[in-house]
């Protein structure tokens, strides 16, 4: 991948692909003039995207008597609270991201040459997934934006205005502005690239300590490693509560439009229309996977840490400190996890094939039923 598998490529990346969100934070060195500027900016982007909510709901209220179009603007209108809850929760976390992820810069600084190549390693493994991603999610964007070309809609949105749109400049207006919500929705699915970043650190900074721990000699030495596995999990911490509220309303918007995405794919509509849903959906779907895989390798990462002091030969032979390599050890069999009471016990990459596999089943109920109906008919 040459210089897309760079660390700095990777931050860059994700920085630029947050875009309209404004969830990525200003550096701490950022002029006001600058900080005032993105503050506006972002309520005007919330702006917008409120508006094309309440504009959906309207719409959804007029067309409720048809069946597919009401589909349609819900699916809509999910997407577009998806991007308002997520520049809410960048908003309210701005002084957790800033520092979170400035101290993820300051360590890419000022890493050595052993820290590099496992932030390298990690980089190799991850980039390529979240680059494919990224490329799936501006597919299915540009294939919305680009909808009324082959498709019977003279803009993205099948929306409702009460003030005629057929004409120029009124025309190019709405269709920017419309453009610029799909724009949104893709930034929303790249702030999923930014918070698992949090937690892909984590699992760097565990991989380091697990590599020193195994080679421990002195009781000095784990006393410092100690200290540094308690800023690690402070840190992990710090990240969880902030991908805990992302994960929690992906849960439930991601699913809501999941699933009229696919009541749109077995319905009756264009078959361009469908393949366009069909892309949208697969990048949904992808949206938590993201999330599942940070969150099952910083387990394992921690646990890692725990049997490579335990492995430690200078361990074994000496009966220093031993209560407090056992605290670590006993530490570590219980890592920090994403968890949310009564829907979400733990986040994993087992918790995720369920969830993909009831959701789509839901797929299969539709076929069956659609499949019935057109026996009787």
């Amino acid at each position: 991948m040459g210089k897309r598998s760079t660390p700095e490529f990777a931050i860059q990346w994700t920085k630029s692909t947050t875009g309209i969100l404004f969830t990525w934070p200003e550096s701490p060195k950022a002029t006001r003039t600058i900080v005032i500027i993105l503050k506006i900016g972002w309520w005007v982007f919330l702006t917008v995207a409120a508006l094309q909510i309440m504009l959906s709901f309207y719409t959804a209220c007029r067309v409720r008597n048809s069946f597919m179009q009401l589909i349609h603007n819900l699916f809509d209108t999910f997407s577009m609270v998806q991007v308002v809850f997520r520049m809410i929760i960048g908003k309210h976390h701005h002084h957790r991201f800033q520092y979170l992820i400035e101290e993820i810069e300051s360590f890419m600084l000022n890493a050595n040459a052993h820290e590099r190549e496992v932030l390298s390693r990690c980089v190799k493994r991850v980039a390529p997934f979240h680059l494919s991603y990224n490329i799936l999610a501006i597919s299915a964007s540009l294939g919305y934006i680009l909808g009324p070309v082959t498709l019977e809609r003279s803009l993205p949105n099948k929306l409702e205005y009460p003030f005629a749109v057929d004409e120029h400049p009124t025309y190019d207006i709405v269709y920017l502005w419309e453009s610029i919500g799909v724009i949104q929705c893709y930034c929303s699915t790249a702030f999923i690239c930014q918070v698992s970043l949090l937690l892909w650190y984590g699992t760097i900074q565990l991989e380091i300590l697990a590599g020193k721990m195994k080679k421990v000699s002195s009781a000095q030495e784990l006393k410092e490693y100690i200290n540094i596995h308690h800023h690690i999990l402070w840190y992990i911490d710090e990240s969880i509560k902030t991908v805990r509220p992302v994960v929690l309303t992906t849960v439930a918007m991601a699913t809501l439009t999941i699933l009229c995405g696919e009541i749109t794919i077995v319905g009756n509509g264009p078959i361009v229309e469908k393949m366009q849903f069909v892309v949208i959906v697969v990048a949904y779907s992808i949206e938590l996977l993201c999330v599942a895989w940070a969150a099952e390798s910083l387990t394992t990462a921690c646990e890692d840490v725990g049997w490579e002091l335990y492995n430690s030969p200078w361990l074994q032979n000496s009966k220093e400190l031993n209560r407090a390599a056992i605290f670590v050890m006993q530490r570590c069999q219980n890592p920090p996890v994403i968890a949310i009471s009564g829907l979400l016990p733990k986040l994993s990459m087992s918790w995720y094939a369920t969830y993909i596999s009831s959701t789509y089943s839901f797929f299969t109920t539709l076929r069956v039923i659609l499949r019935k109906i057109e026996d009787d008919l």
